[in-house]
């Protein structure tokens, strides 16, 4: 039986239709996050690129979302995006009880909410950082990046790393894992599309069964990088 969560899911934009009807069995409702007005790629529709979550019910994020964002969570505004990279990476961070992972390129307030709350920050090489890492809980990651991977063990995660081809994203030769799922909370990691699309899909699955979670597809098709689900309790 599937078990309903009140809390509100952002999505992309772009997000399909039915995909979003599947997710509805796990959300009380959906927000499609609009589009960057300055990023020209696909990547502009992306909620981890257009805003952090930092796990303490706040989120910080472009500053064209604060109006949105206003009647569903605590929102604190950076600085705008730009263009690019690595002018659309501000936002792109990981943050976990007890550290933030980013690039030198993160947002100030991004920092400075680290420094404030006790984490140490881990700066990284990837830009894309969130984008690159799938967040499966109990400490545990999963990653195609190898300077996040090792980032992350060192610190003493659990991190899988896998190869990350066959993941799909228009413009690009391939999208990130982080951007394919979401951790629902109740030992369900839900995933935009089939984790047999993709090599190395049986290891996901087995990571994912041995810290007890189940792996839920939002549809039979290729696993697609929307960057991200967030959800806001």
């Amino acid at each position: 039986m599937i078990s309903k969560k009140q809390a509100t899911a952002f999505v992309s934009e772009i997000f399909p239709i039915d995909m979003e009807k599947e997710l509805l069995n796990f959300v009380e409702s959906t927000v499609r996050l609009p589009r960057s007005k300055v990023i020209n790629s696909e990547v502009g529709t992306h909620p981890d690129i257009l805003l952090c979550d930092t796990g303490d019910d706040l989120f910080i994020g472009s500053p064209t979302l604060t109006a949105l964002l206003s009647d569903y969570c605590s929102f604190l505004a950076g600085d705008e995006l730009k263009d690019g990279y690595p002018g659309d990476v501000l936002y792109n961070c990981l943050f976990t009880k007890k550290h933030l992972f980013a690039s030198k390129f993160a947002d100030k307030k991004i920092l400075s909410y680290a420094a404030l709350t006790g984490r140490e920050a881990v700066i990284v090489k990837q830009g894309y950082t969130k984008c690159s890492v799938a967040v499966c809980g109990k400490e545990s990651f999963i990653t195609s990046d190898e300077g996040i991977y090792k980032a992350l063990y060192n610190c003493g995660y659990n991190v899988l790393k896998i190869s990350g081809k066959g993941i799909k994203l228009n413009g690009f030769s391939c999208g990130f894992i982080g951007g394919c799922c979401v951790n629902e909370g109740n030992g369900n990691m839900i995933f935009t599309g089939c984790l047999d699309s993709i090599p190395g899909g049986g290891s996901i699955r087995d990571f994912l069964k041995n810290i007890g979670m189940n792996v839920i597809s939002l549809g039979n098709y290729s696993l697609y990088d929307f960057g991200g689900i967030i959800f806001v309790h």
